[in-house]
């Protein structure tokens, strides 16, 4: 890894009403598989550097917990004292020595208000000799899902009762198992559960009333459509609305939709603020609570955008709102609870962006791809995907970052109640 680049993942944490309340800090390199480690220390140490020296923090984070693997060695160095401690839950993982000394600086570090959580926690016996001393010092216990068979997990969940600690389920994968551990009593969950969920038909995506406010705002003041471009831009679930009412109107099946831009434009001003109005009484009297999906929907659209830049030279501005429509429509279907093909069926896109969206092909396809596997932390996938599209990891990483950040800046209004 050439000098100056900067490494690190990041994987949400959610409550129980699916909200983000903390990320998974992880480290990342470019040895092998993508994210080799072979040194807990090292690894620790280059995510604390980066969130602190290298990357903004808040860009990173927002106002959200930072979540870090530390070890016995990392607190014994007594290393982590340049930390916000208010912003950090230091994971202890799995591999970690628990010994009498380890135990005091812990209880130290309490005094001093850092917050602590056991990772990947398995519930064999020796594991519950071993770490049942940490028990009563930790505010979070992360259960492994996929180690734990569902009846053991809800057969010593008891154990945790007499302690005051939240306990998280990690690497669930869908709607079912999400709900199946939040009734066990499980109030946090990590994994990729909230982009699969059950496929239920139903209703669209609410938009947000402060969204409405402000594209109407900005059409009073005579904006331009960049200008119109751009707040679409941070409301995924109005883009969603407004392609579904182009293609409705008289003029949606004309044309192949290749960008927000061209639907503006095609709608006009006073189209547009008609349909807003409308808009703002048909939801005026509900609010709806910020998706995690609309989060993830943006980070995807800047990412693919800023990856197809980077490593096609040349390209027409035309291909680049190809490519963040691709990444903002790649969540619709847990979204709107509806298959993806009677979604599309509706939204008179490019054949280009519904090849993308349903088979995976073409460039935004392939990008698209990148990005998802990335996601599930799919790294022999990801190492594929870039030496065939002969993208360095180094400009993957740079994108992925840069995507996170201004997903992070642009996208914190989804989640404020209106």
């Amino acid at each position: 890894m050439e000098a100056g680049n900067i490494l690190m993942g990041r994987q949400p944490i959610l409550d129980s009403d699916q909200n983000i309340v903390a990320f998974e800090l992880l480290f990342r390199n470019d040895e092998n598989n993508f994210a080799k480690i072979t040194d807990n220390l090292t690894a620790t140490a280059t995510v604390i550097v980066n969130s602190l020296n290298n990357i903004s923090f808040s860009r990173l984070i927002g106002d959200k917990l930072a979540f870090i693997n530390v070890n016995e060695e990392i607190i014994k160095r007594d290393l982590l004292k340049t930390l916000k401690k208010e912003r950090y839950v230091l994971e202890i993982l799995e591999t970690t020595k628990i010994d009498s000394v380890l135990l005091e600086l812990i209880d130290a570090m309490k005094e001093e208000g850092f917050v602590f959580a056991l990772d990947d926690f398995v519930f064999k016996e020796d594991n519950i000799k071993r770490f049942e001393p940490l028990f009563s010092k930790v505010s979070y216990v992360k259960v492994d899902v996929r180690e734990n068979p569902k009846e053991t997990i809800a057969s010593k969940m008891k154990i945790f009762k007499t302690y005051r600690v939240d306990c998280l389920a990690e690497k669930v994968e869908d709607m079912d198992e999400f709900f199946f551990y939040k009734d066990l009593g499980f109030t946090l969950f990590q994994g990729y559960f909230f982009a699969k969920p059950t496929i239920i038909k139903g209703k669209g995506v609410d938009p947000r009333k402060l969204a409405i406010m402000e594209i109407i705002n900005l059409i009073y003041k005579d904006s331009d459509i960049e200008d119109l471009e751009s707040s679409f831009k941070k409301w995924p679930e109005m883009t969603f609305n407004l392609l579904q009412f182009i293609n409705s109107a008289a003029i949606g099946n004309r044309y192949k939709i290749e960008s927000i831009k061209q639907a503006l434009a095609l709608l006009g001003h006073r189209q547009l603020l008609n349909w807003l109005i409308l808009m703002e009484y048909a939801f005026m009297k509900g609010k709806s609570a910020g998706n995690p999906l609309l989060f993830a929907a943006i980070e995807r659209a800047k990412t693919m955008e800023i990856l197809l830049k980077n490593f096609k030279r040349g390209v027409s501005k035309a291909v680049l709102d190809e490519a963040y429509l691709t990444g903002l429509l790649s969540l619709i279907e847990p979204l709107f609870k509806m298959p993806i093909q009677e979604i599309l069926s509706e939204l008179n896109l490019s054949q280009n962006i519904n090849d993308a969206l349903l088979d995976r092909k073409n460039d935004l396809g392939r990008l698209l791809l990148l990005v998802e596997k990335s996601e599930e932390n799919n790294f022999p996938e990801v190492a594929s995907i870039l030496k065939e599209m002969n993208i360095s990891l180094d400009k993957y990483n740079t994108a992925s970052l840069d995507g996170v950040c201004w997903a992070q800046e642009n996208g914190s209004l989804c989640y404020q109640q209106s």
